[in-house]
């Protein structure tokens, strides 16, 4: 029995709730056949197309989620409430989300080489400086 797209859409996402809850796949198969009157055949594909839909949805663009965090942040600091802004509190939770903001800002650090007399280096960001300092 074939359903329509928007029910199929539910479907696989409440797959994914199970998935996240732990659930095993026995179990969400057996809830599937039972509750929506699947075979185990279609239930193994729902949960395949739940984990695609997953793989889809973390191939977007990088720098589209920076750009959507650093919005978020922003967004988080402007809605602080007035009476707590001026706060020793307020102060110290706005440095902080700041502090999010200015990790994700595309930066360079500007690097020089000591040892060939003071030559420039490519530019990098600081997180690939954190990564060549963990690497060694």
């Amino acid at each position: 029995m074939r359903v329509s797209k928007v029910t199929k859409e539910k479907r696989i996402l409440t797959v994914q709730g199970w998935i996240i809850d732990g659930v095993q796949e026995d179990f969400m198969r057996k809830q599937m056949r039972n509750e929506w009157g699947i075979s185990t055949r279609q239930a193994k594909r729902y949960i395949a197309d739940a984990y695609k839909s997953w793989k889809t949805d973390a191939e977007i663009d990088m720098e589209t989620r920076r750009q959507a965090k650093i919005a978020e942040l922003q967004q988080l600091k402007r809605s602080l409430k007035k009476d707590y802004k001026g706060t020793p509190a307020g102060i110290r939770a706005i440095m902080a989300v700041e502090k999010q903001i200015i990790r994700l800002e595309p930066y360079s650090v500007k690097r020089v080489d000591v040892t060939s007399g003071g030559e420039k280096i490519e530019p990098m960001s600081p997180r690939t400086v954190i990564i060549q300092e963990y690497n060694g």
